[in-house]
């Protein structure tokens, strides 16, 4: 069995060592993305890990949260039988009945301003990480506190899914503050309080300050990320040439060093750089996430866009490194915009997409997706108020 060089790592491993690898993250739509990025050139415990901590880092930073946050509600399917993602807020100062001092307690909302209160193990090496490290999340046990809003009579049955969903695959003990009549709690996963909860409980319903949305932030939160998706994007569109280079040495020293100086080199702007307010709209979908390819004087530049209100820019090849061919193909840049929740993504040209946002020019997969977001919307406040 032959020998193959993770494009991650940069290590000759067996064949057998290779798993499949969205080189954009699920989070952000890859599973919909086209298959020319999902690659077998990454070794099982760089996609594990890389997984859990970069692209995690990256996801679970509050900007990020907020960005994909915003996708959700604009095109989640209020029709279909989910429950929409809780949206964190941050952490309450104020210290609860029997909290621990290797514990913080987070605020998170519902889709109609439902309050959720979980407190969990703290994590210092992942302090800014909303929901805490996704290891601990799942072996640790914890408890999360639950309460409806006046609001969700607009919509209850969203609510009560939401509910029901919540916190899938982790070890939390769900409590409901709020009575619930005519109807069983348990039957979604909830139990019955026990003296620490009804403590906590009292307190939660009579405080009157509990500091909400106290937040903790890393300063270079996307560095990693950006370098690992360039590597990946760089790989799945340019091939192995493209991940062999000085580049792409760059990206990686920056992607599996501690050092938080191993970026230096890495060209691009990142979260806390002056953003470019017409090119964020420009080349930004509120409804999607867009990554966008094309030529700049240093290089092969990559556009990550999220919702049109967060961006990002890494070199992601030298242009003497990509094969000629596919440089004409990039002319003036083309890109994916990718709507998770529709399952659907669209390739296209810049030039395509920039005339379709400009009303010069209907693309027939852009238009038939407002379509069905519009379809969407049209149940967001008209639901039957059944749980």
């Amino acid at each position: 069995m032959g020998l193959l060089r993770c494009i991650y790592c940069n290590e000759d491993k067996p064949e057998s060592a290779f798993t499949l690898e969205h080189t954009i993250p699920r989070f952000l739509g890859g599973a919909y993305a086209p298959d020319e990025f999902k690659v077998r050139a990454v070794c099982g415990p760089c996609n594990h890990n890389l997984g859990l901590f970069v692209d995690a880092g990256f996801e679970k930073c509050w900007f990020v949260n907020q960005a994909l946050w915003g996708i959700t509600q604009r095109t989640f399917d209020y029709s279909a039988d989910a429950g929409m993602q809780l949206n964190c807020l941050g952490a309450v100062k104020a210290k609860l009945p029997g909290i621990k001092d290797d514990e913080v307690c987070e605020i998170w909302l519902g889709p109609h301003g439902e309050q959720v209160y979980w407190i969990r193990q703290d994590d210092k090496r992942t302090y800014w990480y909303s929901g805490g490290n996704p290891r601990t999340a799942k072996s640790t046990p914890s408890r999360a506190y639950f309460t409806f809003s006046i609001k969700s009579e607009l919509n209850v049955g969203l609510a009560w899914r939401t509910f029901r969903d919540a916190f899938a695959g982790r070890k939390v003990k769900k409590i409901m503050m709020t009575t619930v009549l005519d109807a069983d709690v348990k039957s979604i996963g909830f139990s019955d309080p026990d003296e620490l909860d009804l403590q906590r409980i009292a307190y939660l319903q009579t405080a009157k300050d509990l500091g909400h949305g106290h937040l903790s932030i890393y300063a270079k939160y996307d560095i990693r990320f950006m370098a690992k998706l360039a590597l990946g994007v760089g790989f799945a569109l340019f091939g192995r040439s493209a991940t062999d280079s000085n580049c792409a040495a760059t990206l990686r020293r920056a992607l599996t060093s501690l050092d938080e100086d191993a970026a230096d080199g890495m060209l691009g702007t990142g979260a806390f750089h002056r953003k470019d307010e017409q090119l964020l709209k420009l080349l930004g979908d509120p409804n999607a996430v867009a990554l966008w390819v094309s030529l700049h004087p240093e290089g092969v530049a990559l556009n990550l866009n999220i919702g049109a209100t967060q961006q990002w820019t890494v070199k992601c090849a030298d242009i003497a490194d990509v094969d000629h061919e596919k440089l004409q193909h990039l002319n003036l840049g083309r890109g994916v915009l990718l709507y998770e929740h529709l399952k659907r993504s669209v390739s296209l040209s810049s030039a395509a997409f920039i005339a379709h946002q400009s009303s010069s020019y209907v693309h027939p997969e852009l238009a038939e997706i407002a379509t069905e977001i519009a379809r969407r919307q049209s149940f967001k406040l008209s639901g039957d108020g059944t749980i």
